[in-house]
Formats: C-alpha cells, sequence, structure tokens
C-alpha cells in the first residue's frame, strides 16, 4: 500500500512538473545579431537550428490542417548549436579570430523570447601560399590551364567556397584531358592567425590517362526497333579511340535529348570495363513511340475578346532517319465567342459577311541533329494563318530556317545561332 501510494505521489509531481514546462515556454519572436559587418542577417539566419515563430494567422491554420506552421519556441540546446554554426561561418570566410556570445531577453506576460547574438569578426585572413599536389605528371606544356581554373589567389580574402569551386574546376578539368580516375583528395589549410594568413596546399590523385574503347549502346522501351544502335552512336559524336572527355558526354546527353526519341537516357563511362587506357562508354535509354497526337481545346483573349476553338498536334519523330523531327500543327477559333449568334452562325460563315471573325492557323517543322555531317542543330518552319476580323481578312506566310551551332569549350557563348525568316501578309477588305 504505501508503495502504491508512493508511485501515486511520484506520478503527480512529474506530471506537475511537465505542465510547468509547458506553461514557462516562451515563442522565439526574433532573432537578432550584431556586429555582423561583413556576412549578411539572411546568410547567418539560413545556417541556424533555431528559427523565429510564425505569425498568428499561420498559427491558427496550423491548428485546424496540415497548412501554415507550429509555434517556434526558445531552445537553449538548440542556441549553444547556433554559436557553433556561426563560428563556423566565419571560419568559413577567413575569420578565423571571430567571437561569438549571445543574450536574450523574456516577456513572462506575453510567453515571447527576444534572441540577440553578439558577433565580434575580427580581421579577415587572406590566401598565402596556394600549392597543387599529385599533378607532377601532368603535362607540363598543358599545367596553364589548371593554373587558369584555379580562381583563389594569393592575397584575396580567404574563402573556404572558393576553394571547393576551384578543386571541382580543376577536376572536371582533368576529366575532360582523359585523366578519368583523377580524384581529389584532401585540403591542408595552414592558418596563421598571427599575419591573418591561410597557406593552402591541395591533394589530388591524377591516375593514368584513358581513350574510348567503343560506345555501348542498350536500348528499350516501345520504339526501340524503329531506331539504330549505330544512328545514336554518330549522334553521341563520341568516337572510339578518342581521349576520354567527360564534357563530351554532358554534351552527347543533351543532343540525344533535344532530338525527342528518348523518355530517358544516361551515357557514362563503364569502370568496370577498363582495360589497359581504354574504356567503354555506356548509352541506356528508353525510345518513346514514333508517333503522337495530340488534340486541344483552345481558349484566349486576343483581341480584347473571349476566343474560343480546337486544335491538333501531330509529331513523327525519327522522321526520314537521321533523328529528324517532323512536327504539324492546325488551330483553328472563333473570335469573341460569347456574342455569337448559333442560329445564323452557318450562314455567316462566309468571305464577305461581316459579323463572323475568327483564325485558322497551319504550322510545319522539321528539325535535325546534323548537317552536312556537322553537329548542327537545324531546323525549317512553315506557317500560313488567315485571320478574318469582320470585313477586313489577313492572309500570312511564314517561313524561317534556322541553324544553331555548338561553340568551342570554355567561350563566353554556349551556342550560336543564324537564321533567316521571310514573312509575307496580305489584307483584303
Amino acid at each position: 500500500m504505501k508503495l502504491l501510494i508512493r508511485s501515486v505521489f511520484f506520478l503527480i509531481i512529474v506530471i506537475t512538473s511537465l505542465n510547468a514546462q509547458e506553461e514557462m515556454r516562451f515563442e522565439l519572436s526574433s532573432i537578432n545579431f550584431d556586429g555582423n559587418n561583413s556576412i549578411p542577417d539572411q546568410a547567418i539566419l539560413g545556417v541556424l537550428r533555431s528559427k523565429e515563430t510564425p505569425n498568428g494567422f499561420y498559427q491558427f491554420i496550423n491548428k485546424y490542417t496540415s497548412l501554415g506552421a507550429p509555434p517556434e519556441y526558445i531552445d537553449f540546446l538548440l542556441v549553444q548549436t547556433d554559436l557553433e554554426s556561426i563560428q563556423a561561418i566565419y571560419n568559413a570566410n577567413g575569420f578565423f579570430k571571430a567571437t561569438v556570445e549571445y543574450y536574450y531577453s523574456l516577456d513572462s506576460l506575453d510567453k515571447v523570447a527576444d534572441l540577440t547574438y553578439l558577433i565580434n569578426e575580427g580581421p579577415q585572413a587572406i590566401f598565402g601560399k596556394i600549392k597543387l599536389n599529385g599533378l607532377e605528371k601532368f603535362p607540363a606544356y598543358n599545367y596553364w590551364e589548371i593554373n587558369e581554373r584555379v580562381t583563389i589567389r594569393e592575397g584575396q580574402a580567404y574563402s573556404q567556397a572558393k576553394v571547393l569551386s576551384s578543386i571541382n574546376d580543376v577536376l572536371f578539368y582533368l576529366k575532360s584531358q582523359g585523366y578519368l580516375l583523377s580524384n581529389y583528395d584532401s585540403t591542408l589549410v595552414v592558418k596563421d592567425t598571427l599575419i591573418d594568413r591561410a597557406l593552402v596546399d591541395i591533394y589530388f590523385s591524377l591516375g593514368k590517362k584513358y581513350y574510348i574503347d567503343s560506345v555501348e549502346v542498350t536500348m528499350g522501351g516501345p520504339g526501340k526497333d524503329d531506331v539504330s544502335e549505330v544512328m545514336l552512336r554518330d549522334l553521341t559524336g563520341i568516337n572510339d579511340g578518342d581521349i576520354f572527355d567527360i564534357s563530351k558526354l554532358t554534351q552527347a546527353q543533351v543532343r540525344l535529348y533535344r532530338t525527342g526519341l528518348f523518355s530517358y537516357v544516361r551515357i557514362y563511362p563503364g569502370i568496370e570495363g577498363l582495360r589497359d587506357s581504354l574504356v567503354p562508354v555506356n548509352l541506356e535509354g528508353n525510345i518513346s513511340m514514333m508517333n503522337d497526337l495530340n488534340p486541344e481545346l483552345i481558349m484566349n483573349n486576343i483581341q480584347n475578346a473571349f476566343n474560343f476553338g480546337v486544335g491538333l498536334e501531330y509529331n513523327r519523330k525519327n522522321f526520314l532517319g537521321g533523328a529528324r523531327r517532323f512536327t504539324s500543327k492546325a488551330q483553328i477559333y472563333y473570335q469573341d465567342v460569347l456574342s455569337l449568334n448559333f442560329k445564323r452562325m452557318l450562314s455567316l460563315v462566309t468571305n464577305t459577311d461581316t459579323v463572323t471573325s475568327g483564325t485558322i492557323e497551319l504550322k510545319a517543322r522539321v528539325e535535325q541533329p546534323y548537317f552536312l555531317g556537322q553537329p548542327i542543330f537545324a531546323s525549317l518552319e512553315l506557317s500560313a494563318l488567315l485571320a478574318k476580323i469582320k470585313f477586313l481578312q489577313v492572309t500570312s506566310y511564314k517561313s524561317k530556317i534556322n541553324f544553331e551551332f555548338e561553340l568551342p569549350k570554355y567561350t563566353f557563348f554556349n551556342s550560336m545561332n543564324l537564321f533567316m525568316r521571310l514573312s509575307i501578309t496580305l489584307l483584303l477588305s
């Protein structure tokens, strides 16, 4: 009996303690920063686990639905974690002597708290000597290309993000020069707080140089029998014996997607098939159906009126071979359909009436990824439009031929378009 009474008494104490803790919770109404002259508030807020409580409207909605947001309370365990996060973001930007403290104020009447972080940034360190290790076997006559991709320089303000960006740029360049297995090992940063400098040693492993063995094609999907593997290999622009270039694989995948043949496509080096200095390239994908027919309803407000009509689009993939794509589209809509007199509609649709207004448009387009044996994306587009607006009839014929050139790597522009457009418009009243 005594044991039972003690257990009940202990349970009452626990429940009372929990209720007291619930009553003492303070919503975190604001998070402020003082002394952060170099890093903006939003950047620091992004790394904090503590969050400001949402306004009352969002909290009210969240009580009865899954929308909105629940209240956020001040948690001093999270505050300690946030102090470390703020210290880390300042260290990553060269403020090695930065210190962070905090203070808070509690409003026991409204049960809200304000939290302020006091930041003493200190001086910002600059880069000292920067050294790349592990690239001794890279050809000396091309080493300047690597230096071009290292964007950090001695004397610049230290930034961990810029170090990582330079590492990624160097690795991408190495993998585009045949060094498929090149890798980043580690970075050693010596922080000299006496002179506020950061000495950076970056370690790479270069590996051997690889060449393309072959392009292995594996296709699936309903249209796989309508597409030849030879054509797909030609579309990639990757030839046996070429130096392995990761950028060419990325370019080839974009080129394959643009044909519209694939619902899924992936092109990647077959690491498991390495032999000597040769690497196979695997091309995997699903070929979609060659023919698409897409009806549509048209509603627009051209000429400030409610227009309604129908359209039909037909797509033919691998048109006449060579991964060409043929697209044709027809649209017809009546203008100002709300004022249409349905009883007189059929009798009014003539060239001479002054009541009927509408538009008929026909389009045809042919695209091909290669032109004259080069990776030039060419397209030819023809269109005709007949628009009738009361007593005025407008007939328009348009044609456009376009050539899109893939520019060399590391140029300011990614592509260049050359086109010629011809337009003829006739007005009859």
